[in-house]
């Protein structure tokens, strides 16, 4: 029997190895811009320096999933924490680099890699050179500021190994054919669907898709609470995706709030083919009732006028 939902089949190619080595070497260029703005003052560059840099490591990981092929998504969470784990010591070897060596930001060429290949010689003069630059930043002197930059660090690591590690995991569970050889590409109807009774529906649309393609209505005007569908077409199966979203104001702004209420679920093809029949007989339908509707109103105006 065939599994409810789609289940990766836990393959990792051998080309792994080579778009780990590609991997990190984008996780190296990123890391560099980084370490110069993060070398600065300004907080609110920083901040958003780290995210855009946790975005690159996710965006770097995904193309290598996507390349590779590979449909094991525990092996692709720790891939992308050894992607994220090298951008973060990457860039911090170059933050080094630009505080403690101040005429380096100013030097063209391969000057840079002078000063980096001298901290990865050796353990210890990484060491003393990272001791050199808090000191000479007054970073033990003033114990606020200590608490706020190593909250910073904390919350800095942990973002650049989420980001990559959940990128990975989730997108080796996206569905592949294996017939073809290839990622099934996602098709979402631009249709919004009523969710009135689709919340905690999960267990029982399970067990009977053709009843949940029966509760998608496509809704005539729009509402704060409607769900979209996505189907993925395989040579070995139909797998469909419904997510929910709830728009609401609370204080005066807009609160959004998504909820998946099926992912990859596998639903037959024929009842699918009867929901894409259903959904192109209704503007069908309705063209022919205002058609019926026009010569009603012409056969009166006829009957009038006579």
């Amino acid at each position: 029997m065939r599994p409810v939902f789609y289940e990766p089949s836990g393959r990792v190619p051998a080309s792994i190895a080579l778009v780990l080595v590609c991997a990190l070497a984008g996780a190296g260029i990123g890391a560099l811009p980084y370490a110069w703005l993060s070398s600065g003052d300004d907080w609110v560059f920083i901040i958003l320096g780290a995210w855009i840099f946790a975005l690159w490591l996710a965006f770097l990981v995904k193309s290598a999933c996507h390349l590779a092929k590979i449909r094991n998504p525990g092996v692709m969470r720790q891939f992308g924490f050894v992607v994220g784990a090298a951008g973060w010591a990457g860039q911090w070897i170059f933050w080094i680099v630009f505080v403690s060596y101040g005429p380096v930001r100013n030097m063209p060429g391969l000057s840079l890699a002078i000063p980096v290949a001298d901290l990865l010689a050796d353990p210890g003069t990484f060491l003393h050179a990272l001791r050199m630059v808090l000191a000479a930043s007054g970073w033990f002197d003033d114990a606020f500021y200590m608490l706020v930059r190593s909250m910073f660090w904390c919350c800095e690591l942990s973002m650049l190994l989420m980001y990559p590690g959940q990128a990975g995991l989730a997108y080796a569970g996206k569905p592949f054919c294996e017939a073809s050889g290839r990622w099934i590409p996602p098709t979402m109807l631009p249709q919004n669907f009523t969710a009135d009774i689709l919340p905690g529906s999960r267990t029982h649309f399970s067990g009977h898709p053709d009843q949940l393609l029966n509760a998608l209505s496509p809704l005539k005007s729009a509402r704060p609470c409607y769900a979209k569908v996505t189907f993925y077409t395989g040579k070995t199966g139909i797998f469909m995706s419904v997510q929910v979203t709830r728009r609401s104001f609370v204080g005066g702004q807009e609160r959004v709030d998504e909820e998946m209420l099926v992912e990859y679920l596998r639903v037959p093809a024929t009842d699918v083919e009867l929901f894409m029949q259903r959904l192109s007989m209704r503007p069908q339908a309705r063209a022919r009732s205002r058609r019926q509707k026009a010569k009603r109103a012409a056969v009166k105006k006829t009957q009038a006028s006579s």
